[in-house]
């Protein structure tokens, strides 16, 4: 996958057959699934704080960006999003960050329902 191209990644999340947040994403970018269900999990604040840092670095507040979560090391600058699982050496992907910001933006408008939802 070419990551300068955008080419609009949907990701497909859904509530497995316990309940449990998960998303199911393109062939070759199957990190991007495993680090929204196992490093963003269900927290609507880390998507926002992601989202902020994808727009620091639209703004050039910084230049790029790395963190490693529960599993995999998320890198970013102003083109392309680098996904590498810590834990395994073949599972890892590149997409462009417009992909990426459009891949998380609906994957916290997915968990911020389901949220609502479990709310008594």
């Amino acid at each position: 996958m070419n990551p300068e191209a955008p080419n609009h990644i949907m990701i497909r999340p859904y509530l497995d057959a316990h309940g449990r947040n998960r998303a199911e994403s393109p062939e070759g970018i199957e990190a991007l699934a495993g680090f929204l269900e196992q490093d963003v999990q269900s927290s609507v604040t880390w998507c926002d704080e992601l989202l902020s840092i994808l727009q620091d670095i639209d703004h050039r507040v910084v230049p790029t960006w790395e963190g490693t979560g529960n599993t995999f090391t998320l890198t970013l600058d102003s083109r392309v999003a680098s996904l590498q699982c810590e834990y395994d050496d073949g599972t890892c992907c590149c997409l462009a960050v417009s992909d990426f910001r459009a891949a998380l933006q609906s994957w916290r408008s997915f968990i911020a329902f389901h949220r609502l939802q479990n709310v008594d």
